[in-house]
């Protein structure tokens, strides 16, 4: 699969660094308080990270450098200047995520078009591909769900609804995995992983080579590249809504904030039906 031109090298470990920044500093049970104060200071200058060196950041947090080394070895990242690499792409996330909302009739433009992408997704619910997935979500004891941040909320409401049924699901984001499980999934293990846009699924692509579990994936993005790395592919749209697997960063409509979670909740119906 063809790389993204002057983009940052996007993998599982290193897909989202603003939500690796953030989970730091949300998250009261973080022993290194020098981490924080890093994450605190890179989230605070993120537009000036391709300006900043490693010494400005030093002295600015009033670490050492080693110290500096040390959480961006913790978070996945190699060197220092890896992390201006990521500003562009970040620039046109954040701008999508200003223009989606600052707009005229915002609420009236989202109520209609919820409705389109409600009926869209509903009129999949009795497609094949929706129960055989059903069917393998059934069968398989562990299974596993990949996700950017992002996305990881519809995942945890559905990983909550499936207790209810005694089914156990287990969630892996952006923002704290680590490839070192998949080489643990067997042909009993199932791996889902959501990716709306396609971006998401691009980096995991790279490390699913010798995985053994089924692999799954569920997206909008309709590109032929996919089927080289997922046994299967469900597309929440019988719309190519997507097409390019290079490059969807600056994509943000109701399918991206709303499509997954009610995606997620036809996935559940289906499976509550078949096993009754």
């Amino acid at each position: 699969m063809k790389t993204i031109q002057n983009a940052p090298e996007y993998n599982l470990q290193r897909f989202d660094l603003f939500s690796i920044l953030l989970s730091v500093v949300n998250d009261d049970h973080v022993g290194n308080n020098t981490n924080k104060i890093i994450a605190e200071y890179l989230l605070c200058n993120i537009n000036r990270l391709n300006e900043l060196t490693i010494y400005d950041v030093a002295e600015a947090c009033f670490v050492s450098r080693s110290s500096i080394h040390r959480f961006l070895k913790q978070i996945g990242f190699d060197q220092f200047s890896y992390l201006g690499k990521y500003i562009r792409d970040s620039n046109q996330h954040w701008q999508a995520f200003y223009d989606y909302a600052n707009r005229e009739n915002f609420m009236e433009d989202v109520q209609s078009k919820m409705k389109d992408m409600m009926d869209d997704i509903s009129s999949l619910a009795e497609n094949e591909s929706v129960r055989e997935f059903v069917q393998m979500f059934h069968e398989h004891k562990d299974i596993y769900f990949l996700s950017a941040s992002t996305s990881a909320s519809a995942i945890l409401h559905l990983q909550e609804m499936l207790l209810a049924v005694g089914k156990l699901i287990y969630v892996r984001t952006s923002s704290n995995v680590s490839a070192d499980f998949l080489p643990m999934l067997d042909e009993n293990s199932l791996l889902v992983t959501c990716s709306v846009t396609g971006n998401y699924a691009l980096a995991v692509s790279k490390n699913l080579e010798h995985v053994k579990a089924a692999k799954v994936l569920i997206t909008l993005n309709h590109t032929e590249a996919f089927k080289e790395h997922f046994d299967k592919i469900i597309y929440m749209s019988s719309k190519p809504i997507v097409v390019n697997p290079l490059h969807s960063n600056g994509l943000r409509n109701v399918y991206t904030t709303y499509g997954l979670l009610f995606f997620l909740d036809i996935i559940y119906n289906r499976y509550i039906k078949y096993i009754s």
